[in-house]
């Protein structure tokens, strides 16, 4: 099962709100996040482009058969239905019922855990470049999925295993740079 909800970043310095698309594979505790122009799915222009996302996030789980789960929305909904539609394996819409919080609190979570690595890494980048990030910069877009990328990576879930071990196996962690540091590469020379 893929839970799926919108997440809502900004302050009051920000124009307005970051939108973002987070979904949390519940057998490994995968995240998947993306951000998105609004929260519409009717734009065929970025609504092809977050379903693609959507679907090849999906694909990389391996499952032939996958449930997609929501709050029954008009937005997820309509994700839901794109998704299966593009996929070619089984995707299975699931709602939960109205005004039942629980139900879908996993993703609820994850939407918190998420929220504070987003802004502490988009913190870090801000007092690096000595300049405010506006949060619907380019740069904004790929931070978002490293913040998921990064909780995959290194956050232990149940069992003392990240997600991504979960998914492909016992790997050690390796050290990366931050996000939006400069990394210096020169090629070995024998």
């Amino acid at each position: 099962t893929v839970s799926l909800d919108f997440a809502f970043h900004g302050s009051e310095t920000d124009v307005d709100n970051l939108i973002v698309l987070v979904g949390m594979y519940s057998k490994a505790r995968n995240i998947m996040a993306q951000a998105c122009p609004d929260k519409a799915v009717v734009s065929d222009e970025y609504s092809a482009y977050i379903v693609n996302r959507c679907v090849g996030q999906i694909d990389q789980l391996g499952y032939s058969k996958v449930s997609l789960k929501s709050d029954k929305e008009t937005t997820l909904r309509g994700l839901q239905l794109k998704t299966q539609r593009r996929r070619t394996c089984d995707v299975e819409p699931e709602h939960t019922p109205t005004g039942d919080s629980q139900s879908n609190g996993a993703v609820e979570k994850v939407i918190r855990d998420f929220t504070g690595v987003f802004r502490a890494m988009r913190a870090c980048l801000e007092k690096d470049m000595g300049a405010r990030l506006p949060l619907h910069h380019a740069l904004t877009d790929w931070l978002v999925e490293a913040a998921a990328d990064s909780m995959n990576r290194y956050r232990p879930v149940s069992g003392g295993m990240t997600p991504r071990q979960r998914i492909r196996g016992i790997e050690k962690p390796r050290k990366i740079a931050d996000f939006g540091e400069r990394v210096f590469y020169s090629p070995q020379t024998s």
